[in-house]
């Protein structure tokens, strides 16, 4: 009987040495902050995460009530955090608008240039050409001139050319009559 006895408090201790153990807990949501589990004594924790922090029922209790004193601050950090976000999405935009009107600028830029590069061709046959004309232009002068001054010489020398067919006409006029003169005779 001392031995039935014996056997039944062995049993009774394994017994109660199995369910102090515990549960198994085991943590796999590592992405939010707010995760809690709760463990009690003899429990199992297996943690799937980078890291973990445990704290006791008291520690707990003042987060939380400094969570809810403090929820002007959450707030406040949350429009913060809209602000930020506002921010950023218009610091976006304006770097898209900038890219773009980089765009346009080297777009004109360059078409600037390709215009004064045709231009300057352009400018280049034109002074050529205003050079020949300007070279026609000054022998157009020059001929104009020695025209001008053949013109007066033709005009001094009418004249004599005048005086030399009157002259011609009386001598041959003379001549005329003194033949017939000669031939009446």
């Amino acid at each position: 009987m001392k031995l039935k006895l014996f056997m039944l408090a062995l049993l009774v201790s394994a017994a109660s040495f199995c369910s102090a153990q515990g549960t198994q807990k085991t943590f796999t949501t590592c992405t939010s902050t707010d995760t809690v589990k709760q463990v009690f004594r003899g429990d199992t924790v297996i943690i799937n995460c980078n890291n973990a922090y445990i704290i006791n029922q008291s520690i707990l209790n003042n987060y939380q009530r400094s969570l809810r004193s403090n929820a002007s601050c959450t707030d406040i950090i949350k429009t913060y955090a809209a602000l930020s976000n506002t921010q950023d999405s218009q610091i976006m935009e304006q770097n898209q608008r900038f890219e773009d009107l980089k765009l346009k600028f080297d777009s004109l830029s360059n078409n600037t240039d390709s215009f004064l590069v045709s231009t300057q061709g352009s400018l280049g046959q034109l002074n050529d050409n205003l050079g020949s004309v300007s070279m026609k232009l000054e022998e157009t002068k020059q001929l104009l001139v020695n025209t001008q001054n053949l013109l007066i010489k033709e005009k001094e020398n009418l004249w004599k050319q005048r005086l030399r067919w009157g002259v011609g006409g009386f001598g041959v006029g003379l001549a005329a009559t003194t033949l017939l003169f000669l031939a009446a005779r």
